[in-house]
């Protein structure tokens, strides 16, 4: 799949996220974005069948097929892997102390 085609359905399904976000607010995750909706979504992408042509509907449908538990076990796999130190460039030392820090 095409990561341009990807983001622009992201813009076309907003509503859908936004409605998926205040459906999990309401079941007690009062903490859930649009934003997280989508990166859920992404992150399930590998472990599922996706048809060789994707369409908007059936990304809308696969977005509303989410459930709380598909949320928290994409948050708790998130929190595992936590921060990337060694990603950039900058002494670890220094970006534990700003990590602190905020």
């Amino acid at each position: 799949m095409e990561k341009e085609k990807i983001q622009v359905w992201k813009e076309e399904i907003e509503p859908v996220l936004n409605s998926k976000a205040e459906e999990l607010q309401m079941l007690g995750y009062e903490n859930v974005s649009p934003e997280d909706v989508w990166e859920c979504f992404t992150a399930k992408l590998p472990r599922i069948e996706v048809p060789e042509e994707v369409r908007p509907h059936w990304i809308v449908a696969e977005v509303f097929r989410l459930r709380a538990h598909d949320y928290m076990n994409w948050l708790t796999v998130a929190a595992y892997k936590g921060p990337d130190w060694f990603k950039e460039d900058e002494p670890v030392d220094e970006r534990l102390s700003n990590h602190k820090n905020s």
